[in-house]
C-alpha cells in the first residue's frame, strides 16, 4: 500500500520506504522485514536502516518493521536494550460490508482541494498531539495533509464527508491501490458527534462505493489493538488479516494504526 503514496525499493531480504516529502512520518520511512528479527539481527537491521537513509539526513528515527509472528522474549529484551520501542496493529480487511444507517446525516464524496480547509480543520480538532503544538508532530501532519492533496489530485484518492447540515462532522479517504484494495485513510468524528454511529455509517458507507463502484475485491484499514474500534470494525464485517509489527527508536510510539489510517 506504500507503493502509492511513497517509493518502495524491493530487496533480496527486505523493502525500504521512503517519503522523502514528510521525514518526519514515521511509518513512511521504514524498512520492512520478511521475517522478525532474532538476536543476532537486531544490531544489523539498525545499521542497516542507517545506511538505507543515510541520503535523507532529515530522517532521525529508526523504524524496522514486519509483518506476523511476534518477537521472542530474548529479541524484546534486546530491543529495549537498543532502546527500541515495540509497537504493533492490526490490518483488518473485508470484502462485503453491513450499511447502518446514517440517520439525519448526509454521507458524500467531497473535492479535497475546494473543501481543503474544512478537511484540515476537523483534521487538527480530531488530533490532540497535533493540537498540543509540537514542532516535529505539526511538520508530519502537515507533510501527511500535502500527501493526501497529492493522491486526491491524481484521482488516486476520494475524500468523504459526513454532514449534519452544512457541518463536516465525519470524513476519511479511500485510497485506490495497484492490486485492486482500497485503502481507508484517517477515518475520524468530530469530538462532539462521537457515539452517534457516524463511524460506522461514514465506514458502511465508503467501502461499499469502493467494492461495488470502484472496483475494489476488499478495502483494508488499521487498526490499533487496544482502541475501542476493533469490536465497531468487527461488527461492520471486517476480519483481522495479520498483525503488523514494529520496533522504533528516536520517535514516540503511538500505535501503527494511528498515523495509517
Amino acid at each position: 500500500m506504500s507503493a502509492v503514496d511513497g517509493r518502495v525499493h524491493h530487496f533480496d531480504s527486505f523493502i525500504q520506504v521512503i517519503s522523502p516529502d514528510n521525514p518526519e512520518y514515521y511509518w513512511g520511512n521504514y524498512l520492512l522485514f520478511f521475517e522478525p528479527p532474532d538476536v543476532d539481527d537486531l544490531p544489523k537491521h539498525i545499521e542497516l536502516f542507517h545506511h538505507r537513509f543515510q541520503e535523507f539526513p532529515e530522517v532521525k528515527h529508526v523504524l524496522i518493521r514486519w509483518d506476523g509472528a511476534e518477537l521472542s522474549a530474548a529479541v524484546l529484551q534486546q530491543a529495549r536494550d537498543l532502546q527500541l520501542v515495540p509497537d504493533h496493529g492490526f490490518e483488518m480487511t473485508a470484502s462485503s460490508l453491513l450499511d447502518p444507517e446514517p440517520g439525519d446525516l448526509e454521507i458524500r464524496p467531497i473535492e479535497f482541494s475546494t473543501e481543503f480547509e474544512s478537511i484540515t480543520a476537523l483534521n487538527i480538532l480530531c488530533d490532540p498531539k497535533e493540537q498540543k503544538g509540537c514542532a516535529g508532530y505539526r511538520l508530519f501532519k502537515e507533510g501527511l495533509r500535502r500527501s493526501w492533496r497529492l493522491l486526491a489530485g491524481s484521482q488516486k484518492m476520494r475524500w468523504w464527508g459526513a454532514y449534519d447540515g452544512d457541518q463536516l462532522v465525519g470524513q476519511c479517504g479511500m485510497v485506490l491501490c495497484s492490486d485492486h484494495r482500497g485503502r481507508y485513510q484517517s477515518i475520524e468524528t468530530h469530538p462532539e458527534y462521537r457515539r452517534r454511529g457516524i463511524c460506522s455509517a461514514l465506514v458502511s458507507t465508503v467501502g461499499r462505493h469502493a467494492i461495488k463502484s470502484a472496483g475494489c475485491r476488499s478495502v483494508l484499514l488499521g487498526a490499533d489493538p487496544k482502541g475501542p474500534a476493533i469490536g465497531l470494525y468487527q461488527r461492520l464485517g471486517f476480519v483481522i488479516e495479520d498483525t503488523q509489527w514494529g520496533l522504533l527508536s528516536g520517535g514516540e510510539s503511538d500505535g501503527l494504526a494511528a498515523e495509517e489510517t
